[in-house]
């Protein structure tokens, strides 16, 4: 199982030339479990979350959360509400998922909700895919992606919170070239 080209990622390469902000996030986090879930919801003044899935919550293209991060996610979902926690993903609810079989998996055996949408991040989640409620500058996305999650994040407006990945074995080789990539742009810019 894996992603097909994602030309709205490789497309997002020349928007963060041109605009190297986009690719920034808000915080960034070893993973999940260094998220403080009640200052995002208190001091940020979130209402929802969205995560990313692989790399972020579960091994590439894993149908279950990585245990180590079982309860963080259930802590988010008790700060926030089940029904205001989130995941987007492209790999499952998406294109490369056409009648959301792994969705509704993902969703079973974990116990949060996978939005179902058309693209692929970057490009924005259209307001007829947004959960009910939801408002991008009171959501934060969580993700292990700069041209992925961080860019579609920060082109809605939402907080970003960028995660170090924990399972490089399985990407496909074309996603860990692209992240290595990444890492190389992030660590110029913070020097």
């Amino acid at each position: 199982m894996g992603q097909s080209w994602n030309a709205a990622g490789i497309r997002a390469v020349w928007s963060v030339w041109k605009c190297p902000a986009l690719a920034r996030p808000h915080q960034q986090v070893p993973d999940i479990r260094h998220v403080d879930w009640a200052a995002l919801k208190k001091t940020h003044q979130m209402t929802h979350v969205l995560f990313d899935k692989d790399n972020t919550l579960t091994a590439p293209y894993a149908p279950t959360v990585w245990p180590p991060l079982r309860a963080s996610l259930r802590a988010c979902q008790a700060t926030f509400g089940a029904d205001r926690v989130y995941v987007h993903s492209n790999s499952i609810g998406s294109a490369d998922d056409p009648r959301g079989v792994r969705a509704e998996q993902f969703e079973a055996e974990n116990g949060v909700r996978v939005l179902r949408h058309g693209g692929k991040k970057p490009d924005v989640l259209e307001a007829r895919d947004w959960p009910p409620g939801m408002v991008p500058a009171q959501t934060a996305i969580v993700g292990d992606r700069l041209l992925t999650d961080m860019v579609m994040g920060n082109r809605m407006g939402m907080h970003t919170i960028l995660v170090q990945p924990f399972c490089l074995d399985d990407d496909n080789v074309m996603a860990a070239w692209i992240r290595r990539l990444e890492q190389r742009w992030l660590r110029w810019c913070a020097h």
